[in-house]
């Protein structure tokens, strides 16, 4: 019978593209155990539509975008690293294209990548030790952007810099155990994100969506194929 409701649940949101057939159909692979209760609201914190009207809101804060992204350490320090990680290329990238020499803050978050998808000790101690080096580097480089913004108005790489420090310090203490602090810096890592200009809000949303596997607030059937690793505390 289970089989058999699922397959109608799941023919009924095919033929039709309703988000609500698409919420029941989700409900009832969680139900029969094909899909977990946490990867489904994962998905909707992400904006899966679906998921969204199965669970509802799950957001902790939603009159506040800038703490999206604190919010995912509900799911553990992995899959916040995940979603920090998500937003930090095209920052890094427009920081440091015009630099002679490959930043500091690149290697910690290589490793901080390799720590998210393998969060073993060696990976753990392997950050750490770029920390220290990597964030007095980048907060070296924002005192200067401060200094020149100073005479030339607001300095947008400042901002950047600033971001690119917090989502260092933010990523260490998620995985600490530390999680008031995670969750501060990553709101003033979110904030400075975009004050910068290097990113828009949308496309925050956007690149932390898509590294759990949601793609314009919809991924079809592949809600339980979200990437986030088991330590996170994803079954």
């Amino acid at each position: 019978m289970s089989d058999a409701r699922l397959r109608e649940l799941e023919r009924r949101w095919k033929e039709t593209g309703s988000a609500d057939d698409e919420g029941a159909y989700l409900l009832e692979r969680v139900r029969v155990g094909d899909l977990t209760r946490e990867r489904l609201e994962l998905a909707a914190y992400c904006g899966h539509e679906g998921a969204r009207r199965a669970v509802g809101d799950v957001s902790e804060c939603p009159g506040e975008p800038a703490h999206w992204l604190g919010g995912f350490l509900r799911w553990g320090a992995e899959a916040f690293t995940k979603a920090v990680l998500a937003v930090v290329p095209p920052l890094h990238r427009r920081l440091w294209s015009d630099n002679p020499y490959l930043p500091v803050s690149g290697d910690f978050f290589a490793a901080a990548q390799r720590w998210c998808e393998c969060p073993c000790q060696p990976h753990a101690d392997e950050m750490d030790s770029l920390l220290s080096d990597a964030h007095d580097n980048t907060l070296a480089e924002e005192r200067h952007a401060e200094a020149v913004g100073q005479c030339r108005g607001t300095s947008l790489r400042g901002h950047a810099l600033a971001a690119e420090a917090a989502a260092m310090v933010a990523i260490v203490m998620a995985r600490r155990g530390r999680s008031a602090e995670a969750q501060f810096l990553a709101y003033r890592f979110q904030l400075s994100a975009v004050a910068s200009e290097f990113v828009s809000s949308d496309l925050v949303w956007r690149l932390v969506s898509e590294a759990f596997g949601v793609s314009a607030g919809h991924c079809g059937g592949r809600v339980s194929d979200l990437a986030v690793p088991p330590e996170g505390g994803l079954a």
